[in-house]
């Protein structure tokens, strides 16, 4: 949703200009799971879950001078890994600021803070050699590049 052109659509122009480059992205994604790998154990059943996933992202890049190809974005991510078990679910927020120096090619950092359900571990060995290390890292940060064509 680009807040600036719904505003140029009902007639409140400088507002409007004032919100170029502005989006409000919003994402979901829900999956139900059968498996072989069924347990009274919610830790170890695989069978009968049903995954969901949502989020949104404020993102705003400049449409302006010599501003335009650079960016900023926050965006929150809500992972549950078995809706029947909250304790098994994360969230994550990740501010960004990146570049678009073609369209269709983006470089952006990136920050992700972690907070994890009770449940949320490592699986044995996950790490090789490091048996001592039992739940994920809860902050992360990434460079990344993308293209698309």
């Amino acid at each position: 949703w680009e807040p600036g052109r719904s505003l140029s659509a009902i007639g409140s122009r400088d507002a409007a200009r004032a919100l170029r480059g502005l989006e409000l992205r919003l994402f979901g994604l829900t999956a139900h799971v059968r498996s072989d790998q069924a347990s009274d154990d919610p830790l170890t059943n695989r069978d009968d879950r049903t995954y969901f996933k949502w989020g949104s992202e404020l993102y705003f890049r400049p449409v302006f001078g010599d501003w335009d190809h650079v960016f900023a974005a926050v965006r929150y991510d809500r992972v549950v890994l078995d809706t029947d078990h909250d304790s098994m679910s994360y969230r994550l927020l990740s501010p960004r600021v990146g570049i678009v120096p073609l369209e269709g090619f983006v470089v952006f950092a990136q920050y992700s803070r972690y907070a994890y359900g009770d449940n949320v571990a490592l699986r044995p060995n996950q790490i090789p050699g490091d048996v001592s290390v039992t739940t994920p890292d809860d902050h992360a940060f990434k460079l990344q590049a993308e293209v698309a064509w």
